[in-house]
């Protein structure tokens, strides 16, 4: 039977030793117990050592910046460089007959299971303190002679060594900021992974033509004038090409006298006796004749009642304009009937306005539908949600009441 302890540390190690080990070496280093901080198996070497620059990594010589499980750490600084959840400052949970602890990797190397081994203690033992998860601590109280905890984990920090959460792209455009949790239990600066590499025959990111021309092969737009591209086909790189006529752009010393394809014919010229293109009574009366002129006493031209009342006379009242004109009424046009069916308020003007008319309104008073009559030069409020509010305005009827 495996104690506790053991059994946390050969389950975390499986992968090793089913990967590089007889079976048969891991049932004998899970029966014997060993303690992790002491088998080469947690922290396996190389036989023989490694030859600089290669570093050894579960117990294979490998290249000191070798990713195996593309977590984004070195092989010289990885926990275990098969499994992308372990990085240079990761935590497994460990513990022993005495209770619960962790196995922190420091830097690619594991150090010994934080589990408590003094279990034995006293009633009269103080209550004492041991670490727990994400650098906490937790309380113990002896009880029938063991010690056992009292309470949860208190004082953890933000986040489990080791563990990484993913940030902005990185200034380069290509990667990713990663943040890491460091041994105190507080969130690392975020470092680049999967940053730009220029000679990876992918132009991406900031890289360009001019900072890594063998990643990104000649294009228009790159900065640089190639022997393949012209001021016609590509002016960003190579500048816009000199004037000449027939290009479709008037510019330089170009006029419509030197080259009307660019920039058209020359306007007409006033006097010749035909109101030409950009001519027009304003500009050239003596081709185009005089102006029409509203005000100058005769209807003529576009001119009519509507547009020019002074010289052709009145349209007379239009209903519906917003505008009570003589021959409009209250009852026969809505101009003339106040705000009827409105907004309005208590006490509100009703200058102007003959006394005892009737309108129907929404106030903030009834919250909703009054009827209101005009007294004494304002509007007063009659009764809210009368009968048929459309029906009450102008004089006043039963449609008013409530």
């Amino acid at each position: 039977m495996l104690s506790g302890g053991s059994v946390m540390w050969c389950d975390s190690s499986l992968r090793f030793l089913v990967r590089f080990l007889a079976p048969a070496a891991l049932l004998v280093g899970c029966a014997q117990g060993m303690d992790p901080s002491q088998n080469t198996t947690r922290n396996p070497l190389c036989d023989p050592e490694c030859i600089a620059p290669e570093v050894c990594s579960m117990g294979v010589c490998v290249g000191a910046e070798t990713d195996e499980d593309g977590d984004g750490v070195s092989a010289a600084l990885d926990c275990d460089d098969l499994d992308p959840a372990l990085g240079q400052n990761a935590t497994l949970p460990c513990d022993s007959d005495c209770g619960a602890g962790t196995e922190r990797c420091m830097g690619g190397v594991w150090n010994a299971c934080t589990a408590p081994t003094d279990c034995a203690c006293s009633p009269t033992d103080e209550p004492r303190t041991v670490p727990c998860e994400r650098c906490g601590e937790q309380r113990q109280v002896c009880i029938g002679g063991v010690w056992q905890d009292d309470g949860a984990c208190m004082a953890m920090g933000a986040c489990e060594p080791g563990e990484t959460r993913t940030g902005e792209s990185c200034a380069d455009g290509c990667g990713t900021e990663i943040e890491s949790c460091t041994t105190s239990c507080e969130w690392g600066a975020a470092a680049c992974m999967g940053a730009c590499v220029c000679g990876d025959g992918t132009c991406n990111g900031t890289e360009n033509r001019l900072s890594c021309p063998g990643d990104c092969p000649a294009s228009c737009g790159d900065g640089v004038c190639e022997e393949s591209e012209t001021c016609s086909d590509c002016a960003d790189d190579c500048g816009a090409c000199p004037p000449s006529c027939g290009d479709g752009m008037c510019n330089g010393a170009e006029t419509c006298s030197s080259c009307a394809a660019d920039c058209g014919a020359c306007p007409e010229v006033c006097g010749n006796g035909t109101c030409g293109t950009g001519e027009d009574c304003a500009s050239c009366a003596a081709d185009c004749g005089a102006c029409i002129v509203c005000g100058d006493g005769t209807c003529n031209g576009s001119e009519d009642c509507s547009t020019c009342p002074g010289d052709c006379g009145s349209c007379g009242p239009v209903c519906g304009d917003g505008r009570c004109e003589s021959g409009e009424s209250c009852s026969s046009c809505a101009d003339c009937q106040n705000g009827h069916m409105g907004n309005g308020e208590n006490g509100d003007s009703c200058a102007g306005v003959a006394a005892e008319t009737w309108r129907c309104v929404t106030t903030t008073a009834c919250a909703g539908a009054t009827s209101q009559v005009c007294r004494g030069g304002v509007w007063v409020s009659f009764n809210c949600a009368p009968r048929d509010c459309a029906a009450c305005v102008c004089g006043y009827s039963s449609a008013c009441l409530q």
